[in-house]
Order: structure tokens, then sequence, then C-alpha cells
């Protein structure tokens, strides 16, 4: 009897664990603007990128709603960050970069940089900007919203850029390698070779994550190291965005209309795919939650962790 009693209630516990853990899921929806691509989290709010309506949205978290009008910040933009007090983005087909002010969502400047800026970093002192064409990278001082310095030279076809670990890490696209550039030298210390068309780069829980598109793959790089370490992590679609925050990984995979989450201990996928409603164009992590843009929707999904 005691033996039956002690296997039911371990039945019942394991159970209730099973139920406990549903994993991510879509709890909200939220109407953007036209075709949601870049977003990111900052300045207590989450920021969209319209690409096809060349506006950037602002969301308030609390409400699940967006806040004001849409800022009209030029053609095309996609990549988007905060830092320095402000938000920016690069107009890719407008050859600039435009600084919003967060609490009155309006333009604050619009800097010309570069033939195509794509990729952008902002951190307290300077904003870094990649330009596909150019095959460089340039710095912005926020303080005088002017170029520092000579652009800095990287591999070709830069796309994303971000910082952390004290560097600034850009992915060359065409050149299936990363820069690792040292902020105090505005110089290229270290060059990783990481998989085929790094596109997409997050830094956090760990390390540097690279999503290869062209191989549908995301690696860890090692920054102690500059390596890729531990296995790589294969995507049945294509990535087209990744971040990394509360002790996840997560991946926009577009090809198969999923947002993936990542143990990053063990580098392999953990739990089922999250349906967004659509196919996501990116993804951000940040008060709370999970944020998905899905251009096929005009919307973003806000995913439970």
């Amino acid at each position: 009897m005691l033996a039956a009693a002690v296997l039911a209630a371990a039945v019942v516990l394991v159970l209730i664990l099973a139920v406990g853990d549903s994993g991510p899921e879509v709890t909200d929806t939220i109407e953007v603007g036209a075709g949601p691509g870049g977003i990111t989290v900052g300045s207590d709010y989450v920021w969209v990128m319209n690409s096809d309506g060349g506006t950037m949205s602002r969301v308030n978290p609390d409400s699940k709603k967006v806040d004001g009008r849409p800022v009209q910040v030029g053609e095309a933009p996609q990549y988007v960050s905060t830092g320095a007090g402000s938000v920016w983005t690069t107009a890719g087909l407008g050859s600039r970069v435009v600084r919003v002010d967060p609490r009155t969502a309006r333009v604050q400047r619009t800097i010309v940089v570069g033939v195509e800026p794509t990729g952008i970093a902002a951190t307290d002192d300077a904003i870094w900007v990649a330009d596909a064409i150019a095959d460089n990278v340039q710095r912005i001082d926020p303080r005088t919203n002017r170029k520092a310095g000579r652009p800095i030279e990287v591999g070709t076809g830069p796309q994303a850029v971000v910082a952390g670990g004290g560097a600034i890490w850009v992915a060359n696209f065409r050149e299936d390698t990363v820069s690792r550039i040292d902020p105090q030298s505005n110089r290229v210390v270290a060059t990783i070779r990481t998989g085929n068309g790094p596109a997409h780069l997050a830094f956090g829980e760990g390390g540097l994550w690279v999503a290869n598109v062209s191989d549908r793959s995301l690696v860890k790089v090692d920054p102690a190291q500059n390596r890729v370490v531990g296995p790589r992590v294969q995507i049945g679609g294509v990535p087209a965005g990744i971040a990394a925050g509360d002790g996840w990984v997560w991946i926009a995979d577009t090809g198969d209309g999923n947002v993936l989450r990542v143990d990053p201990g063990e580098q392999k996928l953990d739990g089922d795919p999250v349906d967004p409603g659509g196919h996501p164009a990116g993804v951000a992590v940040g008060e709370g939650a999970v944020w998905a843009t899905v251009p096929n929707g005009n919307k973003i999904a806000r995913i439970e962790p």
C-alpha cells in the first residue's frame, strides 16, 4: 500500500510539473505599421521599424498598444538600437542615420553617413554604423551628431552590429566572418570565421551569438578566445533575427514561420517552436517578454517566455 501511494504521488508531481512548464506562448498581438522588421526594447518602450511604411512605432509594453503616431524616419528602415538617451535607426535607402527622442517620439537629427547603412549599435558614448557597400563601420559622436574619425575597414558586406564585452562586433555577410572592433583604438583586433552568411548578432547569455543565413545555423563565439565554441545549432528555416536575454537565446525563423528558443548552456533548441501568427522578421527581449515582428500581418507578437 505504501509503495502504491508513493508511486501515485510521484505521478501527480510529474503531471503538475508538466502542466506548469507549458513553454513559451503568444499572449498578445499588436498592430503596428506596414512591414515591421527591426525591433528593440529600451527607454521603457518597444521600438518597431516599419520598413514598407518608412516609419517607427513606439509600443507601450504595459498597455500593449502603440503609443502616439508613427515617426517618419525615411525609406526602408530596418536596424534599430537604443543608447545615449535616444533611439537610432538606419534608413538604408537614404544613406542616413536618424536619431529619435524616446520621450516625444520625434526626430532629433538626421545624419548623412555612408552609402548603404545597415546595422547599428548605440552605446553611451558612440554610435556604430555598418555600410554594406563601402565595407566599413563609421563611428558617430552622439554629443555632436557628427562622424568621428575615419571609417573602420571590416569584411565584405557588413550587416548587423552589436556592442558587448567591451567590443563592437560586426557580421560580414559576404565574407563569412565577424569582425571585432576595439572601441578604444577604433581598430579591428580579431576576425572570426563563423559560418556561411552571418547576418544577425546578439550579445549576452555567455557570449556572442551569430545567426548564419546561408547555412541556417546559430553559433556561439567566446569573446575571451575570439573563436566559435560548442555545438552548432541547426535551424530548419531561415533566421531573420536573434536576441539574447532572460536566460535564453531567441531566433526569428522566417522560413518556417516560428520563433525558436535556444538553451545557451546546452546550445540546443529547447521546447516547441512558437507560432507568432506569420513569418517573423525580427525578435527582441525586454520588459518581461519576447517580442517578434510579423511583417505579413503588420503586427508584433508578445511572447511569454
